[in-house]
């Protein structure tokens, strides 16, 4: 059995996954494209697919995931963004798991096939999608 420092959070251990990306169950589009990214950088560091769940059927008890967006579980940890200006986030390690919580609006994602939006142009906020570019660029290079 692998030991890990105090604070590490596995997401992939001998080629398995040991995380699972959860999603609210009512998605807005930036989350759904930043679990998306998400689970691609992943795979494409370790050749390993993590997958993607609802928060439904996501065990709300278990230790080892990592929560995206407006989930109800992030709320119950306080990790919320109401108080956030626009496109800002938080990264949490809370409870053993790991939360990615942004200040985000509906509408269309920047690099979506078909948006007319560019970074520079969008309206939409994506603050979620911005934590998880974050923690690539961090933890992943």
């Amino acid at each position: 059995m692998a030991v890990s420092p105090a604070g590490a959070f596995d997401i992939v251990v001998d080629g398995r996954p040991a995380s699972t990306i959860v999603v609210p169950e009512a998605t807005i589009p930036v989350e759904d494209f930043a679990a998306t990214e998400l689970q691609h950088h992943l795979e494409k560091a370790t050749g390993v697919e993590v997958p993607i769940r609802k928060e439904a059927a996501a065990d709300a008890d278990a230790r080892g995931l990592i929560f995206l967006g407006g989930t109800k579980c992030a709320a119950v940890a306080r990790i919320a963004a109401a108080d956030l200006p626009s496109n800002a986030f938080r990264i949490r390690l809370h409870g053993g798991n790991l939360y990615f919580v942004g200040h985000d609006s509906d509408g269309d994602v920047v690099g979506k096939p078909g948006s007319p939006n560019s970074i520079h142009s969008s309206f939409v906020r994506m603050g979620t999608l911005f934590a998880v570019y974050e923690f690539l660029e961090v933890h992943l290079g």
